[in-house]
């Protein structure tokens, strides 16, 4: 006598899908695993190829259901094998056929931390997929009109970094049919230019009251990118490193800045910048 655990297959037999949807395989439900232990005589066992969880279906549906299957046990000719001498784990397990529908939409490339006068759409930017074809429930699929991909930090984009690898947002039960694992946006910096400047002028924000916040050093060799023009007539005196200081108790912090201008606010810093401030 043996005991050996198989993977049960799920077999839906005449299921299909009204015209426009998409009867998908179906799945082994109702159960914890997909996995089945069988035991009895070693002849048997051995002869065992694969286990089926069969149910008639028969139907052409509009959306997904779930059916009784019971366990069906086949050689490797597909000849259904006798049970009756055999104990199984489970004996009636559920078969769900997913009802999927599929459509093509266009991707976008998506933003973030744009400066205030930076629009999105003044983005010019193309994408090396820029559609695809996606699969899900009906409903889901119904909603989407465009596939948005992760956001791009405009302060990792400079003349000189302009390509990127990203993934897609998906809502659950939507997924892409092609084999894409990432989305590479380049985006058209023909029309920005960068300079690097030394920043000396700081604005505190969020200081509880009865605090005082000093800087010592100044930021050096901050990249600031933008359209040609504003670059072009952009000078250090113009720029001021902003501060958040609202969680920041007496000490001394090393925080992050970020760089502005009262006089262009579409103007962005290219990376990081920190600088130490002592609040007394």
């Amino acid at each position: 006598v043996d005991t050996k655990e198989f993977t049960v297959k799920a077999r839906a037999e005449g299921a299909s899908a009204v015209e426009g949807l998409i009867a998908e395989t179906a799945v082994v439900s109702g159960t914890e695993s997909d996995t089945i232990t069988i035991k009895g005589p070693r002849t048997v066992i051995n002869k065992i190829d694969s286990v089926v969880a069969y149910a008639a279906v028969n139907k052409t549906l509009s959306e997904s259901a779930t059916y009784d299957a019971q366990i069906r046990l086949y050689d490797e000719n597909e000849e259904e094998i006798d049970a009756s001498n055999l104990t199984l784990s489970e004996t009636q397990v559920k078969v769900t056929v997913p009802i999927s529908k599929r459509k093509t939409v266009p991707v976008v490339a998506d933003f973030t931390n744009l400066p205030s006068g930076f629009a999105k759409e003044s983005i010019s930017y193309t994408i090396d997929h820029d559609s695809v074809n996606i699969i899900g429930t009906p409903d889901a699929i119904d909603k989407i009109t465009k596939v948005t991909l992760s956001a791009i930090d405009i302060t990792s984009v400079s003349v000189s970094s302009k390509s990127f690898d990203v993934s897609a947002k998906l809502p659950d039960g939507v997924r892409i049919l092609d084999s894409i694992e990432h989305f590479t946006v380049t985006i058209d910096t023909s029309g920005y230019a960068e300079r690097t400047f030394t920043v000396s002028n700081v604005k505190y924000n969020g200081l509880a009251s009865g605090l005082n916040a000093t800087s010592d050093s100044v930021i050096k060799n901050v990249k600031i990118c933008g359209p040609k023009a504003v670059i072009a007539k952009l000078r250090a005196e113009m720029l001021y490193a902003e501060i958040n200081l609202s969680d920041k108790a007496a000490g001394e912090h090393t925080v992050l800045v970020t760089v502005k201008s009262d006089q262009y606010n579409n103007i962005w810093q290219v990376g990081s910048y920190s600088t130490t401030v002592k609040i007394k």
